[in-house]
């Protein structure tokens, strides 16, 4: 769902006119978008996954080396 937002302000001597329009996307959670939400998502964890692993790894040897050092 989008929702568009006009903010306006006007200063009555001079005339001037300033105008802003904020546009928000709201998620709409019903049952069909979040099964097609889970189904494009599983594809994408395999992409996320060694990163993930890797990084997670580096950071827990990390705080071995600094346990063990004296």
């Amino acid at each position: 769902m989008q929702q568009r937002q006009e903010i306006t302000e006007a200063i009555e001597g001079n005339q001037s006119y300033k105008s802003n329009v904020i546009i928000a996307i709201r998620p709409v959670s019903i049952l069909p978008n979040v099964i097609e939400l889970s189904y494009y998502s599983n594809t994408m964890l395999l992409y996320y996954i060694m990163d993930s692993i890797v990084g997670k790894t580096h950071e827990i040897d990390e705080q071995l080396n600094l346990s063990f050092a004296f």
